[in-house]
């Protein structure tokens, strides 16, 4: 049966998206690659895939919480607040 490429990683076999022969399973970005590929080809996900994914592949550090913003952050420049409207206001002052 003949491999068709649909994404770095993954393939096409038989109507269903797999890993492909040189995919890395250490690439924590393989999931996401994967999954993006089945969703723009409209192919389902190989149920072989997917296990073989859930058991070894390295997953995606979870984002860390959102920092602080600092003194030069333009959020905290000083001046008015912006206007509900979202114009500037004619008003001096």
């Amino acid at each position: 049966m003949e491999r068709r490429p649909v994404g770095d990683g993954a393939v096409e076999h038989e109507g269903e998206v797999v890993l492909a022969r040189n995919a890395d399973l250490n690439d924590p970005a393989l999931v996401l690659r994967v999954a993006a590929a089945a969703a723009q080809t409209g192919l389902p996900l190989a149920p072989a895939t997917v296990a073989r994914l859930a058991d070894r592949a390295a997953l995606p550090q979870a984002p860390g919480p959102p920092r602080p913003a600092t003194r030069s952050s333009p959020c905290s420049a000083p001046g008015p607040p912006p206007s509900p409207s979202g114009r500037p206001s004619t008003r001096p002052g």
